[in-house]
């Protein structure tokens, strides 16, 4: 399809078909007749939604990521590719050393990583992906086995559970007292 790039009200209009949700809403808000053409409009819009837009980082950002205690290796390497995702221009080599150095040592991804580090960001999540895989394995299984050891132990609490009234000494003189009126 090709626009007639002189012809303001045409833009115009094909930049509001364009548009949805709360820009659609913003552009219905605008005052009538304060729109002359499409520069206009474009200076409008762009103004209105310039800080929304994501500002390129640089590499240092990166270095400011490291693996948190509590934090899966899959949720780890997500949020590492997302800052990836917004640093300019970077070296690989770079990003694979900082990346390096943020994850946690004496981890079985930590150790292959060293033996046989990723050649790229490709070959980085795919690897990581393997190991989130087996780092999955194990929570499940040490998680089979606290649920497991918490069940014998409430069987066995439930097979020596003391009786709620005590005992008389006597079993064979139990007799029942009458209220004496």
């Amino acid at each position: 399809m090709t626009l007639d790039i002189g012809n303001d009200m045409l833009l115009c209009k094909v930049f509001l078909a364009s548009l949805q949700g709360q820009a659609l809403s913003w552009f219905h808000r605008l005052p009538a007749n304060s729109i002359d053409n499409f520069q206009d409009l474009s200076d409008v819009f762009v103004g209105q939604y310039l800080c929304s837009t994501k500002h390129k980082q640089n590499i240092s950002t990166l270095q400011n990521i490291k693996m948190q205690e509590n934090e899966t290796l899959r949720e780890f390497v997500k949020r590492f590719g997302q800052v990836v995702l917004q640093v300019e221009s970077y070296s690989m080599d770079a990003v694979l050393q900082i990346f390096k150095r943020s994850i946690c040592p004496r981890t079985p991804f930590f150790e292959s990583f060293a033996k046989k580090p990723p050649t790229s960001m490709d070959d980085l999540f795919r690897r990581a992906s393997k190991y989130s895989m087996l780092e999955d394995d194990v929570r499940a299984v040490t998680q089979e086995v606290l649920v497991v050891g918490q069940d014998a132990r409430s069987e066995a609490t439930r097979s020596f559970k003391a009786p709620n009234h005590p005992r008389s000494s006597n079993r064979g003189q139990d007799k029942r007292r009458l209220p004496l009126i």
